[in-house]
C-alpha cells in the first residue's frame, strides 16, 4: 500500500488533493487493488468520488478480478452500489467466478444483493 491507498482508507480528502495537485499518480498495491477499492472497502464514499472526479481508472480490477462493484457488494456500501449501477457498472464474474451478487448474499450484505 501507498501513500494513497492510507489516505483514501482513512477518508482524508485533503491528502488526496495535494497529492493530485503535485501530480502523483496512485498506483495498485501489491494484489493490484486501486484506491477506489479501498476507499469503497472502508465506506468513505467522499474519497473515493474525489479520486473517481479526478479520472482515476474504474474500470480495473484485483489480482482476483474483483471489481469496485464487487467491493461495495462485499464490504456492504448501499450508496455505492447504487452509485455504480446508475453510471453503468454492470455484473461480471471474478476469479472464483462469483458475480458481486453472490459475494454480497455470502457476507451477509442482502439489501446489496436486492439491490443487484
Amino acid at each position: 500500500m501507498n501513500i494513497f491507498h492510507f489516505a483514501a482508507a482513512n477518508g482524508q480528502r485533503e491528502i488526496l488533493k495535494i497529492l493530485t495537485d503535485y501530480g502523483y499518480s496512485p498506483e495498485p498495491d501489491n494484489y493490484r487493488r486501486t484506491p477506489l477499492m479501498i476507499a469503497l472497502r472502508n465506506h468513505q464514499n467522499e474519497a473515493f468520488f474525489y479520486l473517481f472526479s479526478n479520472s482515476q481508472k474504474y474500470y480495473k480490477r484485483d489480482y482476483s478480478y474483483n471489481t469496485l462493484l464487487h467491493y461495495a457488494a462485499a464490504y456492504g456500501n448501499i450508496e455505492m452500489v447504487k452509485y455504480l449501477q446508475e453510471i453503468g457498472i454492470v455484473q461480471s464474474m471474478n476469479r472464483k467466478s462469483f458475480y458481486p451478487f453472490e459475494i454480497a448474499v455470502l457476507k451477509g450484505h442482502f439489501q446489496c444483493a436486492k439491490l443487484l
